[in-house]
Formats: C-alpha cells, sequence, structure tokens
C-alpha cells in the first residue's frame, strides 16, 4: 500500500507491505482524508521523526473489522489518533497531551497512508460514524 512518510528529512510516498488484522481487536479503514496538525509540520521541521509516516487525524471507511462495538464494515469513520485515559494527573487537569496512556496509544502506520489500522480502543473511545448526509 502507499504511504507518504518521511525519509532522510523529505516527505516521499512509497510501497510498504498492507496491513492486516491478524486477530487483532480493531479495523483495517481506508483512508478517505487526513488533517495535516500542526505537530506534524513541527515534527518534519525541526526533524523531529526520521522515518515514519506523520498525519493522525482521518476519516476513513472501515475495510475489516473484529470488535465488540457498533461499527460495522462500510461506515465512514472518523477517529482520533490518541486516547487519554481520563484518570491521571495530566488528564485531570486537561493536559492530555502529557498523559503516558495518550503517548502509547496511535493509529498505524500514520494518517497519510491507503490503509490504517484502528484499535478497537480507538473504536471505543474516539472514533465516530460520519452522518450518512456529510460528503
Amino acid at each position: 500500500m502507499k504511504v507518504a512518510q518521511v525519509k532522510e528529512n523529505k516527505i516521499i510516498v512509497s510501497e510498504i507491505d498492507d496491513i492486516k488484522l491478524d486477530g487483532r481487536k480493531g479495523a483495517i479503514v481506508m483512508t478517505l482524508g487526513c488533517g495535516l496538525c500542526g505537530s506534524d509540520i513541527v515534527k518534519f521541521r525541526h526533524k523531529i521523526v526520521h522515518d515514519g509516516v506523520l498525519g493522525h487525524e482521518i476519516v476513513a471507511e472501515i475495510l475489516e473489522i473484529n470488535s465488540d462495538t457498533k461499527f460495522k464494515k462500510g461506515d465512514r469513520i472518523v477517529t482520533s489518533h490518541h486516547i487519554p485515559c481520563g484518570e491521571c494527573n495530566f488528564c485531570k487537569h486537561g493536559n492530555v497531551s502529557m498523559c503516558e496512556h495518550f503517548k502509547k496509544t496511535n493509529i498505524f502506520p500514520g494518517g497519510f497512508s491507503e490503509k490504517v489500522f484502528v484499535s478497537e480502543e480507538h473504536l471505543k473511545n474516539v472514533a465516530y460514524l460520519v452522518p450518512e448526509n456529510m460528503t
């Protein structure tokens, strides 16, 4: 599958192995759109990321799903990239990006790819259906 990834301080389009559920709980989604976040720009400009796929604010269609949620194949969803725990001191004081759980959870490989793995935890906590009447 195609990804736009940072390699040697450039953004290039390349092919990587297709991602699969392989029994994991969650979904494989086809990216329909991805926002360009300020943190993506900072990571690229300041050379914080050397290799990897940026992008984490996606709208996508579920291609394959293994989940105990209301979502099903064909649903269009919007999802966040990270999941705050809601319980730690950082979360309780509105600093969710400092939460350890937030830092450990991410969509894979990143929003600037044809397909993304979205965990069941994402589906349960930060994913929402796109309304039918929204293009």
